[in-house]
């Protein structure tokens, strides 16, 4: 027989809380939730880390092919020395007298070797031998020489522009490309 209600059966049945059952499926529902955040989560930062690298072989790129167009620019300058000395379509040699004038290559940038080796764009210093890595992630560098027609030189006294390719890049690779007026003979002070 069932007890009539009273007062004490209505305080018991109140205070019995959550059955084992109903706290199990809470928690199947929790786990479900924070594993569906924790991918989300995890897309994110994946995506985050693929755009950060991107960015920063963008920087690094622009940056390279900056400093070799600066340095190409003012090939010649103050020197009857020759300006630009190509070695093969790969490498370059650029001399010029300007940091400080001088009269000598031992200037910073004024003798400088710009290569690619082991992936890794390098400029070296002829005077000194020092080399510095600009940059690395390189899959190629390569250098066109013209003369002032637009031929190719016959010699490298006559190059007087210079286009630049710089592959850069594993995965995700990007090519920047530029076209360098050299500048002879003119007098930087």
């Amino acid at each position: 027989m069932t007890e009539p209600l009273t007062k004490k059966n209505t305080a018991n049945r109140a205070e019995r809380g959550f059955s084992l059952l109903e706290l199990l499926v809470v928690s199947v529902i929790l786990i479900i939730i924070l594993g569906m955040i924790a991918l989300v989560v995890k897309g994110l930062q994946t995506s985050y880390n693929e755009r950060r690298a991107r960015a920063e072989q963008l920087n690094d790129g622009a940056a390279a092919l900056d400093l070799l167009t600066r340095v190409i620019r003012v090939a010649g300058a103050n020197t009857t020395s020759q300006p630009l000395t190509p070695t093969g379509a790969t490498q370059l040699r650029v001399r010029s007298d300007w940091n400080p004038v001088d009269g000598t290559f031992n200037g910073q940038y004024e003798d400088t070797s710009f290569y690619v080796t082991n992936n890794s764009l390098y400029m070296r210093n002829e005077t000194t031998g020092q080399q510095s890595e600009l940059m690395g992630s390189v899959t190629s560098l390569t250098f066109q020489y013209f003369d002032a027609a637009g031929a190719a030189p016959a010699t490298p006294a006559q190059i007087a522009r210079v286009r630049i390719s710089l592959e850069v890049g594993t995965v995700f690779t990007r090519t920047f490309t530029t076209d360098v007026l050299v500048r002879k003979g003119v007098q930087i002070k």
